[in-house]
């Protein structure tokens, strides 16, 4: 059942904050504002500054454009952007005030990597950097989630890359709405075509697992360097939705990689896979990893390093998880641990290596590394 939106006290103009605020450049536009690089002219901390205009908009709409600005008071979360302020100037247009993320957004890391493919056969990005994006995504997702907010419209252009590491952050809240609990369902159609579910598409009730699939929609895209449905209008594209199955990603990504997207893109969203189950699918050696990764100190750079068995057979039980290796040992000239080398099969299939590497050191030259098809790991090991 549709929740309806609760009135948000209109907040009232501030000439004095508006006035430390000086606005850089256009970053983006939309059907109802726009985004603008902003600088704070005391601190000249960077801003991204999202416009509405908020003259022509019925109450209710004005309602709806402040309901943003209540959810993401809530947010507080290393891959959601942050809110920091918001008022309304003199215009009648709502400023609202995020942090800014100094990186583009993944539709244009993707279409810089489409462009230097070599070859149709050519994959997207390296499966290190794929994991992380998968862990980044889902814990934010999972956060949205836990504290009652469904997003409804993740998809490339929403998602921003920030900071040294390249650390994914969702934006954009002006769909969501709030859900008492993951199961609850809503009827609204909502979203992007691209990236809706199928009980999106028949008009069915549907509830937070719409998120995850259009969540893997995306990875998929970043590991196919294509959408997982594509069509030439919109009445064939909802038919590839609900009754076609995508092509699988590309031979190079493993096939505890292709299970979790295949569960993330299950039809009947009963079978789907939660925000809180893709967590548990991702194998325990990198969740440690990554968790571990995130309070490393801003001057490092992690770069994850994976390796596979050549033929490691399927996994018949999604509850499999890697060895667990206790005896580490210390290699000369690295800042992390790596552990023993692996044998064949799948519970010792993924070694992570972390690698720390200073702020004004090599960082790009590793960027690249991490984002080849294939993490020449054996050469990287015999280097260090």
């Amino acid at each position: 059942m549709e929740q309806s939106v609760a009135p948000v006290k209109i907040i009232e103009a501030r000439s004095v904050r508006e006035a430390d605020i000086h606005v850089l450049e256009e970053i983006g536009r939309g059907s109802h504002g726009c985004c603008y690089k902003a600088r704070c002219r005391k601190t000249k901390q960077l801003y991204c500054m999202k416009k509405v205009n908020m003259a022509k908009f019925s109450e209710e709409k004005r309602t709806l454009a402040y309901h943003e600005v209540d959810l993401l008071r809530q947010l507080s979360h290393p891959n959601i952007v942050s809110y920091v302020d918001s008022y309304e100037n003199s215009n009648q247009e709502l400023c609202i005030v995020m942090e800014y993320a100094d990186h583009k957004d993944c539709d244009a890391l993707i279409a810089a990597r489409q462009k230097a493919v070599t070859s149709a056969t050519d994959g997207g990005f390296g499966e290190a950097l794929v994991w992380r994006f998968v862990w980044q995504l889902s814990c934010a997702v999972r956060h949205l989630h836990s504290i009652g907010i469904m997003h409804r419209d993740i998809k490339a252009s929403n998602v921003l890359l920030s900071g040294l590491r390249r650390s994914l952050k969702v934006v954009d809240l002006g769909v969501a709405c709030r859900v008492q609990h993951p199961e609850e369902l809503h009827t609204s159609p909502v979203g992007t075509p691209m990236y809706m579910a199928p009980e999106l598409v028949e008009q069915e009730p549907y509830d937070c697992k719409a998120d995850v699939w259009s969540t893997a929609c995306l990875l998929y895209c970043i590991c196919a360097l294509r959408m997982p449905f594509e069509a030439n209008n919109t009445l064939q594209l909802h038919h590839a939705i609900v009754h076609k199955e995508p092509a699988p990603i590309p031979d190079q990504y493993s096939l505890e990689l292709h299970n979790l997207l295949r569960l993330m893109l299950m039809k009947d969203r009963m079978d789907r896979v939660s925000s809180h189950g893709v967590l548990d699918l991702i194998p325990a050696a990198l969740r440690r990893h990554f968790s571990c990764s995130e309070h490393e100190p801003p001057h490092t750079m992690v770069l994850t390093a994976l390796t596979f068995s050549p033929r490691s057979p399927p996994l018949l039980a999604m509850g499999s998880r890697p060895h667990t290796v206790e005896g580490r040992r210390r290699t000369r000239g690295c800042g992390g641990d790596i552990p023993p080398l692996p044998g064949r099969g799948i519970e010792n299939a993924f070694i992570p290596v972390r690698i720390e590497v200073k702020q004004h050191g090599h960082n790009k030259s590793l960027e690249r590394l991490s984002n080849k098809p294939e993490m020449p790991t054996g050469s990287l090991r015999r280097k260090l």
